[in-house]
């Protein structure tokens, strides 16, 4: 299993999960076959077009009305099934967004494309901060289960991990975690992410979800963690 740009933790397996700090990103992609018989450089062109367009709607999204934001959510919504779509024709892997992630103990912030999630989790609350909206909310505790196929996986570096197998909306996802790292899907888990979600399946493992693969007959998603990095988080990184 691959973990690019997943960088080596300083004395990690040395801090307990729950007084860890450091920063990292997730990243979403979707890949597809190989094309049979098709024109792969027509394509490409229409990929990157998607892309673009997603990419600027996600923009306008940050500073749109309520009434605006609707209209690109659903926007961003269409783009991205239609970059899914794309992918599988094409063979090859889009990114279709990206969650920055600052942690320090029970204190986290979550900057994803849509909001950012504050979450302390000592005191169980957490501020979410949309286009057009902020607002204060329980966070949802969810109690460490871990799959029932649970073993021992490959390391990296210096970070045990372990492996198994989750269902969410009736696929199969391949998980792979660090007991050893905070789960942040744990930590920012609210009330928004329903029990069927994703975010709630990854919620359950004891520890970071380090990749996750979903296959369906759409293709195979990804999410990874990228750009680890153990230490000092700035509390301007924190700030509600």
């Amino acid at each position: 299993m691959r973990f690019p740009l997943l960088l080596a933790l300083l004395a990690a397996g040395c801090v307990h999960a729950a007084d860890w700090s450091g920063t990292f990103e997730v990243v979403e992609t979707v890949a597809g076959p190989a094309p049979a018989a098709a024109d792969r450089r027509e394509i490409e062109d229409a990929a990157k077009s998607l892309e673009s367009r997603l990419a600027r709607a996600r923009e306008g999204l940050k500073s749109a009305s309520p009434i605006v934001a609707r209209t690109y959510r659903q926007d961003i919504g269409h783009l991205e099934a239609e970059l899914q779509s794309l992918a599988l024709e094409r063979g090859g892997t889009v990114t279709l967004g990206r969650t920055s992630y600052a942690v320090r103990g029970q204190r986290v912030a979550a900057d994803g494309d849509e909001a950012r999630v504050v979450a302390d989790g000592a005191a169980g609350t957490a501020v979410v901060v949309a286009p057009g909206k902020r607002e204060r909310v329980n966070l949802v505790k969810t109690q460490p289960k871990p799959p029932a196929d649970a073993a021992p996986a490959a390391p990296v570096g210096d970070i045990a991990t372990m492996r198994g197998t989750i269902s969410v909306g009736g696929d199969a996802c391949i998980v792979t975690w660090a007991p050893a790292l905070p789960n942040v899907y744990a930590l920012t888990r609210v009330p928004a992410q329903g029990a069927d979600s994703l975010n709630a399946a990854l919620a359950a493992l004891p520890g970071l979800p380090l990749e996750v693969e979903r296959r369906s007959s759409r293709g195979v998603q990804r999410w990874t963690v990228q750009k680890l990095v153990a230490g000092t988080v700035d509390e301007r990184l924190l700030v509600e």
